[in-house]
């Protein structure tokens, strides 16, 4: 990953057919942990999911946990995909309360993220809650207004009701889940105050705020080849900068790297494959003109950007060996470390 678009990775020469103008464009690593493959990925993921999404109102939830609990999770993902399943209970709850009691099933896409700013270990699920659903006559209802402070009651319920079910039975638990209660009066924090409105730019708000990498590679100001510096926004405290070693820093960003199987993303409700089939007339009735731009980097149009005109594979470079200083400063770093 530290080797992404380095010359020793291998290359690839294009010339225009035109102009005669040469470029080379470096290989990536293709790692999802990459800032900037990771971003190429996102918007993939977005540009694939554009089917599936209805082009009705969106809300950005992001439902939070109390730091207690991130450690727990950290240890035991389990804990982790039972969070991810109580999503859509809580919000059917929340929607059933302001609905008169009738149900409304939504559509739901939500992502597992498990870093903060700082990279540090931080649960917490981003979602797109269509503004509305359909109800059991098979008729749409809009939802304009969510209730949060219920929303973050009805949260924090179904969580903690869900953990303690799934820890052993002791009293050693059951004061811990308590005092979650006890410290937490107002429920557990859901941040839900952006619409998306324009469908067009659905999927674009998606690449940048729902799924990105662990840290952006704008946020990265310099490395060395042993020190990585970056910026960290702690919202209301402002921005800091943070230096760690190279190989703290890929400790810090390696902790989030899933286990083998273990789902990132959910669709839920209305956004569930059985859901899909069993409401397609309804969901017919939206339709889709989402529209993301592809940025593929080898492809056969690429085009010059001096004249537009075709861009041939002139010669390709195959990967030799890594820069030394690379070398040396990781093998000095794992010295450190011993």
């Amino acid at each position: 990953m530290l080797l992404c678009h380095d010359p020793s990775q291998g290359y690839i020469l294009f010339q225009c057919q035109d102009c005669g103008d040469a470029v080379t464009v470096h290989t990536s690593c293709n790692s999802r942990l990459c800032p900037s493959c990771g971003r190429r990925m996102t918007e993939d993921w977005a540009n694939r999911i554009k089917n599936i999404l209805l082009t009705c109102p969106h809300r950005h939830c992001v439902f939070t946990l109390p730091v207690e609990l991130w450690s727990l999770m950290k240890n035991d993902r389990k804990l982790i995909a039972i969070a991810f399943s109580k999503l859509l209970d809580v919000v059917m709850n929340v929607f059933r309360h302001q609905n008169k009691g009738v149900e409304i099933t939504p559509g739901i896409t939500a992502v597992l993220h498990t870093f903060g700013e700082d990279m540090k270990f931080n649960v917490h699920f981003h979602c797109l809650i269509t503004c509305g659903g359909i109800n059991p006559s098979g008729n749409w209802v809009d939802l304009d207004f969510f209730f949060f402070e219920g929303l973050r009651k009805v949260w924090q319920y179904h969580i903690l009701s869900a953990i303690k079910a799934s820890l052993p039975k002791n009293r050693q638990n059951n004061i811990f889940i308590d005092k979650l209660f006890k410290d937490h009066p107002k429920g557990f924090y859901v941040w839900a105050k952006d619409t998306v409105n324009n469908s067009k730019n659905l999927l674009k708000y998606i690449a940048r705020y729902v799924r990105h990498p662990a840290i952006a590679q704008s946020r990265i100001l310099s490395f060395d080849g042993r020190t990585v510096t970056f910026i960290c926004n702690k919202g209301e405290k402002g921005e800091r900068v943070i230096s760690m070693h190279v190989l703290e820093f890929l400790l810090a960003l390696t902790q989030h790297i899933p286990p083998k199987g273990f789902q990132l993303i959910k669709h839920l409700g209305l956004y569930a494959n059985r859901s899909r089939r069993k409401y397609a007339t309804v969901i017919c009735m939206f339709k889709r003109k989402l529209k993301l731009i592809q940025k593929k980097l080898f492809t056969s149009t690429k085009r010059c950007k001096l004249c537009n005109g075709p861009m041939k594979i002139m010669e390709i470079f195959p990967p030799t060996d890594p820069p030394r200083h690379l070398l040396l400063s990781s093998y000095a770093g794992q010295q450190r470390l011993r």
